[in-house]
């Protein structure tokens, strides 16, 4: 007698397998999911800055963007004497923003001449830090702003240097 159809099993078997594939996969989307997050939010203070720099020349008036660990703002400045200055807008950030060495980045700020330039040179990591994420730094020069990769050579879990890609 013939019989169509599957054994138990066969059935427990494919469930497991199909079960263990599923697992495996979600462990890498989320991963994934991660290091494109990071990606997007670097590019997006990336286009912050880049953005602060072009009206500084375009509009003539200086631009300043202010960090904090969790944001940043963007602000205008009619004149050299003006304290207070136009907010432009202020974003908030998922990963926490620091300075090379794990440094604080609170209350530092970009400010652009009606040039373009800036005086204030440094670079911003997005923790965590060596995530495998292709963008997760900016270094900010005089008259350019450049995205990186992080690396931690000390294995403290603090950004060390920022690999230009």
């Amino acid at each position: 007698m013939k019989r169509a159809g599957f054994s138990l099993i066969e059935l427990v078997v494919v469930v497991a397998i199909m079960g263990t594939l599923l697992s495996i996969a979600t462990i890498y989307f989320s991963q994934w999911n991660r290091k494109a997050q990071i990606e997007s939010k670097t590019r997006e203070i990336y286009d912050a800055l880049n953005e602060a720099r072009l009206n500084s020349i375009y509009i003539k008036k200086q631009h300043r963007i202010t960090f904090q660990p969790n944001s940043y703002s963007l602000k205008r400045y009619e004149s050299g004497d003006d304290a207070t200055g136009t907010d432009v807008y202020s974003r908030n950030t998922t990963y926490l923003l620091s300075l090379s060495g794990g440094a604080s980045i609170a209350d530092i700020f970009f400010e652009f001449d009606i040039r373009g330039t800036t005086s204030n040179l440094n670079t911003i990591y997005l923790n965590p830090v060596a995530s495998g994420a292709v963008f997760d730094c900016i270094v900010i020069h005089v008259a350019r702003t450049n995205m990186g990769q992080g690396t931690d050579t000390n294995h403290d879990g603090k950004p060390d240097s920022c690999t230009i890609k």
